[in-house]
């Protein structure tokens, strides 16, 4: 676990180009940044600490003749299993020669009907909010619990998703929504979808666990807690008899702010709290406010604190009226309102090519919003990502390391809780930091970059439009009118299947591209489900090119503010997309520029206007160039100042990316792109297969879209790039800084529908090639 960071004032930022209160041509005044005690942050702790009494568990064994368990499948029958060590505490575990096996249930089903383990009861609800299953699962199966009354089911939990294995797990269901019943349940029952022939089950525990070990993560405070509407917000649990105390010094203009709500598992019936706050001195001065909590989710409030004449105060929150009560308290904190406070801004266009703002003149899209960002600052017109795909990328942005170091290579592996990213740095350096994602696998629990936000909304389910993100955005720098913030946007609309708004639907394609007279010249494998028909291959990207339309406009709503405008902004996106080039249709797998190739626009108050650098950058370098904008140059972080490319002669480092699920890796130097297949794949929006470790070279001077490979014609550059490119994969940090994500159904669906889940993929070891490797293809090269 991370040791927990201390507590910072807002450090005096030194904005290049911002010591004076001037005006610049727009009229957008060039201002300094939020004085240093602006905002302190209020740390709690419980006092006492709450007193929860922890009830044995209750753990249920299949007995050799299965009864009174029942069984709904073809076969159920219990033998010896294959067991670790730590399973040595079960009835009938045995150890001969080495091998160690407990007495399981093996249910087997030859067909793909949902299969049943029934158990009798009693179970008290009141006894218990944790199931733990362990189990075996030999191919891929979903499996959830219920529990029935005589009535029918009342109560079912989420399916989860067992990846197939033959060796035992733990599979845990968090059940909080239990103290909202009262009645015993009858029967407890083990569902599987049906997907895979069986399932093994070993033990079946049943534990009650405090409330908040359910909303924050190993326990560590403050921490994330979601809602029901996927915001999440960083604070503390509070229970009745169990107050939060914090110290605070009570300037005459200061005002203590934060949150307040339940979460819609955790509420209660059995009464309707209410939130008492305290602040006194030890001279006598006090301030109390009392607080109903009601039905929204988060509740904002302010205490005014001019009462304690300045003196030093301990605060206290408690919870009244409801001897069951929970809630949150979230981003407690002390602020001095200020007039300009700074704004840092990063926002992340999913899946938008580089070649796609209005600012560059090509006629492709029209980007009003957008061209106004480049028009008061600099257009990188040759920046790239250092991925293909969404996660990595964004990890890679903030986190200021490479994917070859990360080695997140999918959309389900998040980031570990000890890497600093982006966020944890402006947090500390006392901003507010808020994320809105458009997607639910960049929210925190899929992607781990949560770490740091004091509030991160994304979706639970399916895509969010960019209307309703640039909205919720909106929302909460109001919240922080007069604070320091660090805002992340990301939008999703260019993502296939490019189904733009009716205002901008067919903006590019007057015609009917489903007319079945017209000739089809489609060279891929097959027609996605939502182009079924299609007879016209350029209408997707029209469709695609009116989807940035609409994203530009959305974002016009956030760009024109006058507290926007007067901050650092910067506007990039995680990759491109492909449609048709190298054989990929509508997608954005491979290395070529079509999928790496980015936008990049950075805007601050002094730069210089409507810049526009061609020098290769790459949007690792974001991190590091907003901390040193922001005057936080001293903050350790990977990368370096995009500035440099405003250099005369500045000379550009060569530029590597690695694809998704660790496919390929690329190097760019020198105007000559070379790409080194690391193993076999074809995905199957790709037409040809690529095979493993054979390399492409381009030369994109005469060839920029890198569309003739002249490996075989320029041999001595492609070993030479080739042997770089090797080296540098050797240079990777041991291990990943990736989890194992668990995904639900549906979070597994709706991957494979958009592209990111294909049915087979590779495993990121310990080197990403063999340096030594005699393949045919690698000796042609070395």
């Amino acid at each position: 676990m991370r040791p927990k960071r201390a507590l910072l004032l807002v450090a005096v930022l030194a904005v290049h180009g911002c010591a004076d209160d001037s005006t610049g041509e727009d009229g957008v005044r060039s201002v300094p940044l939020a004085p240093p005690d602006s905002l302190e942050r209020v740390a709690l702790d419980p006092e006492p600490e709450r007193a929860f009494v922890r009830v044995p568990p209750r753990v249920l064994y299949p007995s050799p003749e299965i009864a009174p368990w029942t069984v709904a499948a073809e076969r159920s029958f219990v033998q010896p299993y294959q067991a670790e060590a730590a399973d040595e505490g079960i009835p009938g575990y045995r150890l001969v020669d080495g091998a160690a096996s407990v007495p399981a249930l093996i249910v087997v089903d030859q067909g793909d009907a949902p299969n049943r383990v029934v158990v009798p009861g009693p179970f008290d609800p009141a006894t218990f909010n944790r199931i733990s299953l362990r189990v075996a699962c030999p191919e891929r199966e979903t499996v959830r619990v219920a529990f029935r009354r005589q009535a029918g089911r009342v109560f079912a939990s989420d399916a989860r998703a067992v990846a197939g294995a033959q060796g035992l797990r733990t599979l845990v269901f968090d059940l909080p929504e239990m103290r909202r019943q009262r009645a015993p349940f009858d029967e407890l029952a083990i569902e599987t979808g049906g997907a895979s022939q069986g399932i093994v089950i070993v033990a079946i525990e049943l534990s009650l666990e405090p409330l908040e070990s359910f909303v924050f993560a190993d326990g560590e405070v403050p921490a994330l807690a979601q809602g029901a509407n996927g915001e999440t917000r960083r604070g503390y649990p509070l229970a009745t008899g169990a107050p939060l105390v914090g110290e605070l010094s009570a300037g005459a203009d200061v005002e203590l702010a934060f949150a307040y709500g339940v979460p819609r598992a955790f509420r209660s019936d059995s009464g309707s709290p209410t939130l008492r706050v305290t602040a006194a001195t030890a001279s006598g001065g006090r301030v109390e406010v009392s607080l109903p909590i009601g039905a929204a989710e988060w509740e904002e409030a302010t205490v005014e604190l001019a009462a304690l004449g300045g003196e030093r105060a301990t605060v206290r929150f408690e919870l009244e009226g409801d001897p069951a009560g929970f809630c949150v308290i979230a981003e407690p904190r002390l602020r001095r309102r200020v007039e300009r406070p700074a704004t840092v801004l990063v926002i992340t266009s999913d899946t938008h090519r580089g070649d796609h703002v209005g600012a560059l003149g090509n006629g492709l899209v029209a980007t009003p919003a957008l061209d106004a960002l480049a028009a008061r600052g600099v257009l990188f017109e040759n920046a790239c990502s250092v991925s293909n795909t969404t996660n990595p990328s964004h990890v890679a942005l903030f986190t200021g390391l490479h994917v070859r170091d990360t080695r997140i290579v999918d959309n389900h592996s998040p980031l570990v809780a000890d890497v600093a990213t982006l966020a944890e740095a402006f947090r500390d350096a006392g901003y507010r930091t808020f994320a809105v994602v458009s997607i639910p696998h960049l929210g925190p629990e899929a992607s781990g970059l949560g770490q740091g936000f004091d509030r991160v909304s994304a979706p639970t389910e399916g895509e969010r439009d960019a209307a309703e993100s640039v909205s919720r955005a909106l929302a909460f720098l109001a919240d922080a009118h007069s604070e320091p913030v660090f805002l992340w946007l990301h939008v999703f609309d260019a993502h296939s299947p490019y189904e733009p708004h009716a205002d901008f639907d067919r903006r590019y394609y007057p015609g009917d591209p489903f007319d079945p007279s017209q000739s089809f010249d489609f060279k891929g494998k097959f027609l996605p489900k939502y182009l079924a028909g299609l007879r016209d291959v350029t209408f997707p990207h029209a469709q695609y090119r009116a989807e940035i339309d609409y994203v530009d406009s959305q974002l016009a709503r956030l760009l024109g503010t006058e507290r926007v405008r007067a901050g650092v902004t910067l506007f990039t996106a995680d990759h491109g997309e492909s449609f048709g080039a190298h054989g990929v249709y509508w997608d954005h797998a491979e290395l070529y520029p079509d999928s790496l190739h980015v936008p990049l626009v950075l805007a601050w108050p002094g730069a210089p206007r409507g810049v526009r650098s061609r020098v290769p950058v790459t949007h690792m370098d974001v991190g590091r160039t907003l901390l040193d904008l922001a005057g936080l140059d001293a903050v350790p972080f990977g990368g370096r100042d995009l500035r440099w490319a405003l250099a005369a002669g500045a000379a550009p480092a060569p530029r590597f990316a690695i694809a998704g699920y660790g496919f390929s890796a690329s190097m760019e130097a020198g105007g000559w792109h070379l790409v080194l297949h690391l193993a076999d794949h074809q995905p199957v929006s790709v037409l040809e297969p690529r095979t493993r470790h054979r390399i492409e070279l381009y030369d994109r001077t005469t060839d920029p879209d890198c569309l003739e490979d002249v490996a075989g014609r320029e041999p001595a550059r492609a070993q030479s790039m080739r042997a770089a490119l090797v080296r540098w994969l050797g240079e990777a940090r041991a291990g990943s800084l990736g989890t194992e994500g668990e995904l639900t159904p549906e979070r597994r669906a709706h991957l494979r529908a958009l592209g990111y889940l294909g049915d087979s993929g590779t495993t990121v070891g310990d080197e990403w090639i063999d340096p030594e490797c005699a393949c045919a293809e690698c000796r042609a090269f070395q």
